[in-house]
């Protein structure tokens, strides 16, 4: 068998007007449109209304992800199957993208890279990603893109809001 055929694949290609993660609130999505302001998404990152913007142009390696390491992401799934790729076509623009791959399985299994607010920063958030998908991929084990959740804590407790691009 093919190496390629033993696992689903999905390559996260820059996301968010040119970037991987562009998270807006609502506001910024009215009057001109957050995209209207940046020709060729030119500078979006640098707009206050965005509140993650990761275009993996930065990283060489998938550890660098991560906040420890210097990254924005909270968490980074499993690194053995997480790659920054470069090669033509598995990025949309740049010349980066995060690509993750899952090993085919009857069971539920995941990789993912998170990222976790202590305070929900707006009440309505929009996420605009750009995906690849392997052409043999098969979504049969549960979610599979991008999840946006909140939280309502208990009294005393910090609230959590928490983006992922999940491949699971």
């Amino acid at each position: 068998m093919n190496l390629l055929t033993h696992f689903k694949k999905i390559t996260i290609l820059r996301c968010v007007l040119a970037g991987l993660v562009l998270i807006f609130p609502v506001p910024a999505l009215f009057a001109d449109g957050i995209a209207s302001r940046y020709p060729n998404d030119v500078g979006i990152q640098n707009d206050p209304d965005v509140l993650l913007y990761d275009g993996f142009e930065s990283y060489s390696h998938p550890e660098e992800l991560r906040r420890e390491n210097g990254g924005p992401w909270d968490r980074a799934g499993r690194l053995a199957n997480l790659r920054i790729a470069t090669e033509t076509g598995h990025y949309f623009a740049g010349r980066k993208a995060l690509e993750m791959k899952l090993p085919i399985a009857n069971y539920e299994q995941g990789e993912a890279v998170m990222k976790l607010f202590e305070v929900r920063p707006e009440p309505v958030l929009y996420i605009r990603a750009y995906e690849k998908w392997d052409s043999g991929f098969t979504a049969v084990n549960g979610h599979n893109g991008i999840r946006m959740a909140g939280d309502y804590p208990w009294p005393g407790s910090a609230p959590l809001f928490s983006f992922s691009l999940t491949e699971r």
